[in-house]
This record gives C-alpha cells, sequence and structure tokens, in this order.
C-alpha cells in the first residue's frame, strides 16, 4: 500500500512546496531561480522515490525507504527556512503538513510517524536559535506537543483503519470464494446423488473374512472399469487408496464383535482415478451368530467431501485471518454473553478467553456507557441490522479504556437477534489526544477573553463570529449583539471604505495586513485603533474567515501628532537659525574682504609711498653722517616689515590663492604656511576635488584655517595631518593632531570653535570633534558638495 500510494505523496508534497516557494518569492525571500532549483531538486528526489516504490513494491524495506525520504524533506525545508531567515511558525505549519500528509497517505502507524518526527526535530533543534517565533516560547512548546501527539494518533488511527479494511476485504473475498467453491461442489455432489437415487445406483460388494469378494454389482463394476466377472475373489482391498487400506481390517473387526454396522470414508481407485466413497459396511452372520461374509453399500460422495473439505480449510483460515489481525473481534448471543473472543481483544483486556466467554459484555462497559451500549444492541435487531461506530470504556486489568465498537446483528428466520459480532480498536490513546487538544482550546480562550487587545473575527462578508471581552468592554456592546453583525456601525464614517478596502486585501498574499482606523468607543469617543488582521482560507485557498487582533493606540497617536508638529517648529528654527549662520558669515567674508583690499590697496600703497617719500627726503639731503644714515635705514627696514606684514594680514582676511588654484591647491598652499622646524603638517587627497561655489570653497578653507591654528598654537603639536575627500555626495575635510587635547564639553568661551560650528551649519554641513587630554584632537567637518542641503552643527 505504501508503494502504491508513494506517487500521490509526490504530488502533494510538489504542490505543498510550491505554494510556499510562491509564497518566499513574493515577499522577496527568494528569487525565482533559486525557487526554482529547489522544487527541482525535490522533484527529482519524489521521482526518484516513486520510481523505486513501483519496481520494487514487495521490498520489505520499503516503509523505511520512504520514511528515510519523508525526513530527507523535512530536514531540507527546515535547512531552507533557516537560510532565508523565515518564521518558525510557518516552518512549523509546513511540516506539520508533512507529518499529517504522510501519516494519512501511508497509514504506516505511530512508530513510523515517530521515527520521522524525531528524525526531523532533532537537526532542526540545533538551529531553533536561528529561527524567530511570533509565539511565546511555552506556547510553542505546547503547540509542538500537542501537533506531535496528534500527528501519532492520526498515524496509528490510520494504520488500524487501512489494516482492518485490508483484512476485512480479504477475508470476505476468502469466504465468498469459499462459499462459491463449496456452493459449487455441493450442486455437483447434489446432482450426482439425485442422478444416482434416481437410477438406484449404488456399489454393493461382498467378501468373506479374509477380504476376498464373492459379489459385486453392476454399478461398482463399471464404476472400476473391472468386468463382473474377473472380480470374484479378488482382494476388495486391490481398489482402496494405500493411505485408507490400514483401517479397513479394524473395521472388519469391529464389526464382528457386536457392530451391525460401520459408516466411514475412504478413496476408491475408479475409471476417474481416486474418489471418496462413504461405505456403510454390515455382517452377514450364519444360524450361530458368527460372521460368514461382509457386506458394503457405497455411495460417490468425491464432490461432497471435497466440499466438506474446502469448508473446514476455508473455516481454519477464517480462524487464522481473525485471530491474526489487530482489530479485536467478539461474538455473544442475543443476550449478550460472550461466545467468541480473539486473541488480540483477550490481550487488550488482560483477561484469557476461558475468563471472557460465557459473561455479559456489559459486565465490563463502564456504568455511564451503558445506555449506550444497549442502544446499539437494540439497533442490531432491527434493519439493517448494523450499529455505527461508538466509542466506550471498557474496565481491562490496566484501568478503563477507550474502545471504539461497531456490530452486525444476526436474526432468525422470526426475526429474534440470535449473535451479535463487534469489531473494535482501542482509540485510548486519540481519545487522550482529543482531551488534550481541548484543554488547549481551553486554554486558549481563556488566554484570549483575558488580555487586553480587542480579538476580532468575522466571515468574508464581514459578519461577527466571535468578540473578546476587550472588545465589548471598549466598544460598550454585548457580544450577543454583534455576532452575526456587520462590524460597520463601529467603524468611523471616514474610515469605513479604507477598512473595507483593507479587508479586501487579505484575499490576497501574504494575506496579512496592519492598519488603523478611528472606533467610537463605550463614552462616543473616538478612539485610534491599530489592527494585526490575517485572512484563514479552507482547503481550496478560499479566504472563509477575517481575525484580527487590535490595541487602542490613541495616545500614540496624539504624540506622534505632536512630535509632527514638534519637528515642523524645529526644522523651521533650523532654517532660521542656518540663514541667520549664513547671512552672518556672508557679513563676515565681505568684512574681511573690504579690509583686505583696504590694507592692500590703500594702506599698504600709502606706506610703500612714505617709503619712497623717504628715500626722496634722504636723498635731498645730501651726504648724511653714518648714524643718521644708520637710522634713515632702519626706517625703511621698519616701513618694509610693516608692509610685509600687512599684505600677509591681507592674504589671511581675503585668500586671494583661492580663485587660481581652487580648495585644494589653496589648502596645500596654507599647510605650507603652516609648517615649521618644531611642527610637521601633511596634507592629504584620496580624491580629485571639485571646484565649489566660492562660499563653499571659503567657508572649508576658513574651519581648515582655524583647526590648524588651534593645533599649532593652543595644543602645541608636533605632528598635524590635513585631509580632504570626496565621500559619497559629501564633502569631508578632517584635521587631527597629537597635541595635549581639551574637554570638549568645557568650550563655553572658545570662540574660534563656535566660529567653525556657524560656518559649518552656513555650508548645511555638520562639525564633529574628538577630543581626549593628553591624547590630541580630530576635527571633522562634512558637508553636502554643494554647501546647500541642511544639516545641523554639531
Amino acid at each position: 500500500m505504501i508503494a502504491r500510494r508513494v506517487w500521490l505523496f509526490a504530488v502533494g508534497w510538489t504542490a505543498t512546496l510550491l505554494a510556499w516557494l510562491v509564497v518566499f518569492v513574493a515577499h522577496g525571500r527568494m528569487t525565482s531561480l533559486g525557487a526554482g532549483v529547489y522544487l527541482l531538486a525535490n522533484m527529482a528526489l519524489l521521482a526518484g522515490l516513486s520510481m523505486y516504490a513501483r519496481r520494487r513494491p514487495g521490498l520489505p524495506m520499503i516503509r523505511g525507504v520512504v520514511c528515510g525520504a519523508c525526513i530527507a524533506f523535512g530536514v531540507a525545508i527546515g535547512v531552507l527556512g533557516v537560510s532565508i531567515q523565515a518564521s518558525g511558525d510557518v516552518l512549523a505549519f509546513v511540516l506539520l503538513t508533512l507529518y499529517l500528509m504522510s501519516a494519512l497517505l501511508f497509514g504506516w502507524g505511530w512508530r513510523a510517524e515517530g521515527a520521522l518526527l524525531i528524525g526531523t526535530m532533532l537537526p532542526l533543534a540545533m538551529m531553533v536559535s536561528l529561527l524567530r517565533f511570533l509565539v511565546a516560547p511555552a506556547e510553542l512548546a505546547t503547540a509542538l506537543a500537542v501537533g506531535a501527539g496528534l500527528c501519532l494518533a492520526v498515524a496509528e488511527g490510520a494504520s488500524r483503519s487501512f489494516r482492518i479494511a485490508f483484512l476485512r476485504r480479504e477475508s470476505a473475498e476468502e469466504a465468498a470464494h469459499a462459499v462459491a467453491v463449496s456452493r459449487d461442489a455441493y450442486r455437483d455432489s447434489e446432482q450426482r446423488y439425485r442422478s444416482l437415487v434416481e437410477t438406484q445406483y449404488e456399489a454393493i460388494v461382498r467378501f468373506d473374512e479374509q477380504g476376498k469378494i464373492t459379489f459385486a454389482n453392476e454399478y461398482w463394476s463399471r464404476a472400476i472399469g473391472v468386468p463382473v466377472e474377473e472380480m470374484s475373489a479378488r482382494d476388495q482391498l486391490t481398489f482402496v487408496h494405500p493411505d485408507d487400506r490400514a483401517a479397513i481390517p479394524a473395521t472388519l473387526k469391529n464389526l464382528g464383535r457386536g457392530h451391525p454396522r460401520e459408516t466411514r470414508r475412504h478413496r476408491v481407485l475408479t475409471v476417474d482415478g481416486y474418489r471418496w466413497f462413504e461405505w456403510e459396511s454390515s455382517a452377514i452372520v450364519d444360524a450361530g451368530g458368527r460372521s460368514v461374509e461382509f457386506q458394503a453399500v457405497g455411495r460417490d460422495v468425491h464432490e461432497s467431501h471435497v466440499a466438506d473439505e474446502a469448508l473446514r480449510e476455508s473455516e481454519a483460515r477464517y480462524r487464522v485471518l481473525v485471530e491474526s489481525q489487530q482489530a479485536l473481534l467478539s461474538r455473544s448471543d442475543g443476550d449478550g454473553l460472550l461466545t467468541f473472543v480473539n486473541d488480540h481483544l483477550c490481550a487488550a483486556m488482560g483477561l484469557s478467553r476461558e475468563e471472557l466467554l460465557g459473561k455479559s459484555l456489559f459486565a465490563y462497559v463502564h456504568p455511564d456507557d451503558a445506555p449506550v451500549t444497549r442502544s446499539m444492541v437494540e439497533a442490531l435487531a432491527e434493519a439493517p441490522y448494523r450499529a455505527p461506530a461508538r466509542e466506550i470504556r471498557v474496565h481491562t486489568s490496566v484501568g478503563w479504556r477507550w474502545f471504539e465498537w461497531e456490530g452486525v446483528g444476526l436474526v432468525d428466520a422470526a426475526g429474534a437477534l440470535v449473535e451479535i459480532q463487534s469489531l473494535g480498536r482501542d482509540v485510548t490513546g486519540r481519545r487522550e489526544a482529543q482531551e488534550a487538544l481541548r484543554a488547549s482550546e481551553a486554554r486558549y480562550r481563556g488566554l484570549v477573553e483575558s488580555q487586553h487587545d480587542l480579538v476580532f473575527r468575522g466571515d468574508a462578508e464581514g459578519h461577527t463570529v466571535f468578540v473578546n471581552d476587550a472588545y465589548c468592554r471598549k466598544l460598550g456592546v454585548c457580544r450577543e449583539d454583534v455576532l452575526g453583525e456587520s462590524f460597520a456601525p463601529f467603524v468611523y464614517p471616514d474610515d469605513l471604505e479604507r477598512t473595507f478596502e483593507e479587508v479586501r486585501s487579505l484575499q490576497k498574499p501574504p494575506y496579512r495586513r496592519t492598519f488603523q482606523n478611528r472606533c467610537i468607543d463605550a463614552e462616543g469617543a473616538l478612539r485610534w485603533i491599530e489592527w494585526e488582521a490575517g485572512g484563514v482560507a479552507d482547503p481550496t485557498g478560499t479566504i472563509v474567515e477575517v481575525q484580527g487582533v487590535g490595541r487602542d493606540v490613541t495616545e500614540r497617536r496624539l504624540a506622534e501628532e505632536a512630535l509632527r508638529n514638534s519637528l515642523v517648529d524645529l526644522r523651521r528654527s533650523e532654517d532660521q537659525l542656518r540663514s541667520l549662520a549664513q547671512r552672518q558669515v556672508a557679513i563676515r567674508e565681505q568684512e574681511r574682504k573690504r579690509l583686505g583690499l583696504d590694507l592692500h590697496d590703500d594702506v599698504c600703497q600709502e606706506l610703500v609711498g612714505i617709503g619712497i617719500l623717504l628715500e626722496s627726503i634722504r636723498r635731498r639731503i645730501g651726504p648724511l653722517s653714518t648714524e643718521n644714515a644708520r637710522e634713515f635705514e632702519r626706517v625703511g627696514g621698519y616701513l618694509a616689515q610693516l608692509v610685509d606684514h600687512l599684505r600677509l594680514l591681507a592674504r589671511e582676511l581675503q585668500p586671494l590663492q583661492l580663485r587660481d588654484l581652487g580648495l585644494e591647491g589653496g589648502l596645500r598652499s596654507l599647510v605650507q604656511g603652516f609648517s615649521s622646524g618644531s611642527c610637521t603638517v601633511d596634507s592629504l587627497f584620496p580624491t580629485a576635488i571639485p571646484r565649489l561655489p566660492e562660499e563653499a570653497e571659503v567657508g572649508v578653507y576658513r574651519i581648515a584655517q582655524e583647526a590648524l591654528t588651534n593645533a599649532i598654537r593652543h595644543a602645541e603639536a608636533r605632528d598635524v595631518r590635513l585631509m580632504l575627500a570626496v565621500v559619497g555626495d559629501k564633502l569631508r575635510l578632517e584635521v587631527s593632531d597629537d597635541g595635549c587635547g581639551f574637554d570638549p564639553e568645557a568650550r563655553a568661551n572658545a570662540f574660534g570653535l563656535v566660529s567653525m560650528e556657524e560656518r559649518a551649519l552656513s555650508l548645511g554641513g555638520r562639525l564633529m570633534i574628538w577630543s581626549t587630554k593628553g591624547d590630541g584632537t580630530t576635527v571633522r567637518l562634512e558637508c553636502p558638495l554643494s554647501g546647500q542641503k541642511s544639516a545641523s552643527a554639531a
């Protein structure tokens, strides 16, 4: 049977994998190529298993091979779930499908199903840390235990059902064949006997004490093919089958010892071969009462004897069949007294056959189930003389156990019940599993009713089929008033259409949605409810029920709204601050530019003019004393130094080299100017630096200038590094030193740092400073390449 049903399992498992792979691809957890390769690999293994089962259906190892293949499928789907980070609940559902499908199709009993459970659970237990579950561990463990017990119960129930059905069919076929053979044999025998009676054909033979034939009639002569005249004085044992000859002398001795007649059967060699004859032998005595001759009258009973033997063999096979099967079989008379029980019933009851026979079946039935038992017996006395299967508790040597019984009644010609035939099986495990399932359902219902979240279940048309107490309290309704009614009256009208759209979307994968709507609570106020909704499909894939869990998120919505308003205000303030910073920077740069131009074009030129005028006066005076000439040279030197210093200040106020060299060239020139014998300043440009707007280049230049100044003047650094690079769509400037460092939190009066932060803010960037006393300082600027995007200084 397992070999014949492998192809059904292959079709079912392929369909299951295809459905889940489509879901995984739709959710982006797998690529279409990966799902196809995985499906083809499973189909190849299923095809190989089907070919193996078809070629070797009677192989004793077929159950182990199929069970091993199922274990491989379970472990493979577990590895797939871990690799794509699927939900552990989904993985458990797929494995439950595998367990139930194999249990129902193969009917291989609880041992093979247990091997399948252990073979898949042990490898997956090592991967459980890589899975995520939606339910708590305690609930998950309970669900797994119940699921495992259910699978074992289904497997054992299917196994016993298949076995009983198979044995019944085989027994019925054998019984029907035996009855047919017996009926045909009896019919032929009856026809032969009728012909014999009607023609008065019987074999009549007489023989003496030594067994020599003294007379034989024509019928016997024709039967054995020996003429009558040739039969005289021949030993009558000549025509008897060798295996039957030894019993005949003892029969003759009995006839001579006060037994006038003896009837027995033995085989005789006839023209048609050895045939069974029934002989009625008698002794012929003389006047003194001594046996002088024996006479035997024989009838050909070969057909009836063969039929009787076939009937006895059929009954023996039936008895062996009854005794060998796992079902519990019993027969009782019309009063319920047991007349037959098979070995399995004795083993299940823990009693011997002698202890059970003759006892009333009601003596072992639980008192609470006695009325059900009597109603079954009463049903057997009426057409169609069958009682449907009922579960009844029976007292055994180990206590009360549940048995499922179904019976057939046999009635006599008057319609009175004369025999009850019962077929039963031990369903204690199944009942215990059902009780555990009901207890689990009760615990689940208690959990649902005790929580504060709103629980709603409705059909596909939106009619309510279940709500918990929290739902009733929140909306101020009674459960009886809402069951069977639409949920629409409790939804705010403006949200009703959107809510229906969300419910309709549950008809499509992934059959789950999270949405919010406004509901009218018990006090008439609007409350925001966040729903986690899912669709429940029937075996055809049609959504038949909608389940939703909701929680009141009104306060959260109000907080989010207030937060959004605060963010808007914050962005507005930030934009105003940035505009102010940009304006201040622009004014400062304009003032620096004006001062630089004034120093370079006015003051420096006037000082140069003074120097020229001083040289002209010295020449007009004529020859001077050595002391006066030295004073004139000293005044000219002071003027020259003053002009150089003012020109340097003009360049610092207005970095004119940025116009010609760009930001990279300007920073290289700046680094060279800061380098000295006591401090080494290096520059690094990992990427090409594009030209930026003038205000952006000036802002970056000023920040680098201030950072380098702080490193050399205040940090007393020996090594300073400047790095400028393009990172993505941002420009990054970083100045790091090995100086004495400082506490970034204690910089309230650090005007230079405040100036750098203002410039960073005006560039739409952010300034970050890392420093530790005695461990150097790092200043980093990140700003958009355009210098215009919004950001904040830090």
